[in-house]
């Protein structure tokens, strides 16, 4: 059976975008494309903080089925590298629905929520095609990169995950990011924009906020906040 490289799987709730607030189980992958240098989540993909360890296809849908939730949050890193893997995991996870849906299997809370259909949602930068795995997914936040993550333009490559139903959170870190914005909006023709502040901490959130919420109003955009950063700072896997 194939391994796949697991950052974490925890069961918290939704900190970010239009499911901030949502009870849900994150699927963390290790790798990505990009190396953004305020990346809060370096040990999913840098060398000098890796952290992640070979798990394979049962041992991670027993672990996402052994929680009392049924909305599954595929992160990273960037899960779009995972397509494949992402769909073993769904039909896994579906597979020991159907065996266990039962009313005399039903042992522990836990078990209840497999009785119920499980949704999924992704987070991602949006620089792959997610044709793959879309119809799989109720809710698609795209994160495209703006130059305050420090990835020079001629590297970054192009957004390609677009569709109407997609929600763009875009982070900012000083007012003039707006102008990328904009121009990636007219560029992409994007419908649904978040703005979200930067900062792994309490201190540096709150510190934007307001500008954050003035841009939102000027421009007609939604605010994203960042709840697991506002309850628990910089704390990881809660």
């Amino acid at each position: 059976m194939a391994h796949m490289k697991i950052s974490e799987i925890f069961y918290s709730i939704q900190g970010e975008g239009v499911n901030a607030g949502k009870r849900a189980i994150f699927v963390r992958f290790f790798g990505c494309n990009l190396s953004c240098s305020w990346c809060d989540t370096k040990y999913s993909w840098h060398p000098k903080y890796a952290e992640w360890k070979e798990m394979d296809l049962e041992e991670i849908v027993q672990k996402i089925c052994s929680y009392n939730c049924t909305h599954v949050i595929f992160t990273g890193g960037e899960p779009s590298l995972f397509q494949k893997e992402i769909l073993e995991i769904v039909e896994g996870v579906n597979v020991l629905r159907k065996a266990k849906n039962s009313p005399n299997d039903v042992e522990t809370i836990h078990e209840l929520s497999l009785q119920k259909n499980y949704t999924y949602e992704i987070e991602t930068n949006g620089t792959r095609d997610l044709s793959k795995i879309d119809k799989f997914l109720s809710v698609v936040n795209v994160s495209p990169k703006l130059r305050n993550s420090v990835v020079r333009a001629a590297d970054l490559p192009p957004l390609r995950a677009i569709s109407k139903k997609y929600f763009y959170k875009f982070v900012i870190a000083q007012k003039s990011d707006i102008h990328e914005i904009l121009e990636m909006q007219k560029k992409y023709n994007l419908k649904k924009i978040l703005l979200m502040p930067e900062g792994s901490t309490r201190e540096a959130q709150f510190q934007r906020v307001p500008m954050i919420q003035l841009l939102c109003k000027k421009y007609g955009f939604e605010y994203s906040p960042r709840l697991h950063i506002f309850l628990w700072d910089n704390q990881r896997g809660v």
